[in-house]
């Protein structure tokens, strides 16, 4: 008998203790499995990361490097060298270290235009050229870091004029200054004009001879202005095309292509293929368009 109540008593012990043992051995297995423990190489358990901490830290500024290319700059610029910038180099210069130059590339060709702090500085409307090149929003309209692309090679011949323009408007800008060119697809790291950038200059060259291009209507002028919209209208020179008449803004339909804004001249207003522009604050006689 004492034998049999030893065993039942061993019995309800192992009963009662089981759970005990079992509960924290399921419940740490379950936090591994979740993430919630971890162990190093030698068995020792870390502290678990929060959400905050196992996501990707934003890399911090290199500030040694920022000033050496600052100093660099302005050796340049004393010198009147003309640099070669890397992308890197040419991003400190977007606008968001303050008091430092700002310099926006056009096909390759990088210019300073901290004097045009008003149009190019953080939160102004052509923010997004300086620090890079994005030549594809001069004549996009899309001023964003997304609209606003290096690669030209799959614009029209005309959007490669207006391009053009704006490549001219900055090389004889009297504040503006060119200051070098940018290591891409335009210049190599020698500083020298690679064949894409010979491309471009001849498809330029054919699309100003073409006779097809002269009897056909330019681009119109376009500025988006942040929160209001934009703002198309006409100029003596509006689509690179310097001219004696200004002409209205039309949309002109396209074999095989979205309508473009073209400036007509009055007397060819009625011609076949133009419309008035939609989604534009009317004015009298329509002479510009404001997209809300």
């Amino acid at each position: 008998p004492d034998n049999k109540n030893m065993a039942l008593s061993w019995t309800w012990t192992v009963l009662f203790c089981l759970p005990l043992i079992l509960f924290p051995v399921y419940h740490y297995s379950s936090l591994v499995m979740k993430g919630d423990v971890v162990s190093n190489s030698l068995g020792d358990q870390i502290e678990p990361q929060t959400s905050s901490q196992s996501s990707v830290q934003k890399p911090e500024i290199n500030m040694t490097f920022v000033s050496e290319t600052v100093e660099w700059l302005k050796r340049g610029i004393e010198s009147g060298e003309q640099l070669v910038f890397t992308k890197e180099r040419l991003k400190v210069f977007n606008g968001r270290l303050d008091g430092l130059p700002l310099i926006l590339c056009v096909v390759g060709h990088c210019f300073d235009v901290t004097e045009g702090e008003q149009f190019y500085g953080v939160g102004q409307t052509y923010n997004a050229f300086v620090g890079r090149d994005g030549s594809t929003g001069f004549v996009s309209g899309v001023f964003t870091e997304e609209g606003a692309l290096e690669d030209v090679s799959s614009l029209s011949g005309a959007q490669l004029m207006g391009v053009e323009h704006w490549l001219k408007f900055y090389k004889t800008h009297e504040r503006y200054k060119r200051v070098g060119s940018l290591v891409g697809p335009y210049f190599g790291p020698d500083g020298l004009p690679t064949q894409r950038l010979a491309e471009f200059e001849s498809r330029v060259a054919e699309q100003r001879r073409s006779e097809l291009y002269m009897a056909r209507f330019p681009d119109c002028n376009s500025f988006y202005e942040i929160g209001k919209g934009t703002k198309l209208w006409c100029s003596s020179d509006s689509g690179g095309v310097n001219r004696f008449w200004i002409g209205k803004p039309r949309m002109l339909s396209q074999d095989g292509g979205a309508a473009k804004c073209v400036c007509v001249p009055d007397e060819r207003l009625g011609e076949p293929g133009l419309s008035l522009l939609e989604g534009c604050a009317p004015t009298s006689e329509r002479d510009s368009c404001l997209r809300l």
